[in-house]
């Protein structure tokens, strides 16, 4: 049977992933595909990553017959499974008949809904050497009397060596849509509360009037000769989102153009996307197909 039967869009019809438990790491990863509808409320967790190439791809199991994915769904899937019980998510490379462009248009078309309903939205970053920078931000969020003196390399590390998803277009509306939101890394991740935390405690010791470590951003820019200021440049992409998610909660979907402020050094494979991607946030744009858009 194959196993993209079609989708009813007047059901708001989506399929999402079973992804099997597993105890062995080096254990094939495998997902029972179904399909289910928004206007139920099934429960499911969204994914949220970047695709990655396509060349060399890796399989997977999809309803017990061998599928290829990108490498960087192939490792975030496999480092998602539980050991003892199932997980339901949506990933849009699989449950999206990719080949079908009446089907893609029409599942596109529906992305905010996707994300809004999804109970967490998982972000997966490639990197894998994040677990020191990820506790170093939970230790400066928890604790708001804490100084930015000589910060530690790898809070450093954490401004520096972001991985792709932060800059990606549809990245931005998966992440403001989400309810709840979590990002791993490696073997940690973060919340969202450690994220507004951090956020927090940056607003505080480098934002208001006479802060106190505003030193330091001069300091690490002295420190590496020829990147942009680690603090100000990626501080200004990490106020953005979360100002983004701001937004949307207080006030609900805003006019396109008001959008374009935080669209700035996102990018896209197609470009296209770079407006289709913040449509789902726009009051002004009706849910349509790329063909609609760009005839």
């Amino acid at each position: 049977m194959d196993r993209w039967q079609p989708l009813d869009p007047t059901r708001e019809e989506i399929r999402v992933l079973d992804l099997q438990p597993s105890q062995c790491g080096s254990q094939a990863i495998s997902c029972q595909m179904r399909t289910t509808s928004l206007q139920e409320e099934p429960q499911y967790e969204a994914l949220s990553y970047v695709w990655g190439s396509p060349d060399n791809p890796k399989e997977i199991l999809l309803n017990g017959v061998a599928h290829p994915v990108t490498r960087n769904l192939y490792n975030a899937l496999k480092a998602l499974r539980y050991p003892e019980k199932t997980r339901t998510i949506w990933v849009d490379a699989v449950c999206i008949n990719q080949v079908d462009l009446q089907e893609r248009n029409a599942q596109v078309s529906m992305m905010d809904k996707v994300y809004l309903q999804a109970s967490l939205v998982v972000t997966f970053w490639q990197k894998t050497n994040m677990s020191e920078s990820m506790q170093t931000v939970k230790a400066f969020g928890r604790n708001r009397t804490r100084h930015y003196t000589n910060p530690p390399q790898a809070l450093l590390d954490f401004h520096l060596d972001w991985d792709a998803w932060f800059f990606r277009a549809w990245t931005f509306q998966e992440a403001v849509l989400a309810r709840d939101l979590v990002f791993h890394a490696g073997d940690d991740f973060l919340t969202l509360q450690d994220l507004e935390d951090y956020l927090g405690s940056l607003r505080q010791h480098f934002l208001r009037d006479g802060a106190c470590c505003t030193t330091v951003a001069k300091e690490s820019q002295r420190n590496l000769e020829g990147t942009n200021n680690p603090f100000g440049a990626t501080m200004n992409v990490l106020f953005g989102l979360m100002d983004a998610r701001h937004e949307f909660r207080q006030k609900g979907k805003q006019p396109f153009l008001e959008l374009l402020n935080y669209t700035a050094g996102r990018n896209a494979t197609d470009p296209r996307d770079l407006v289709y991607a913040f449509a789902g946030l726009a009051h002004d744009i009706p849910p349509t197909s790329y063909a609609t858009i760009f005839p």
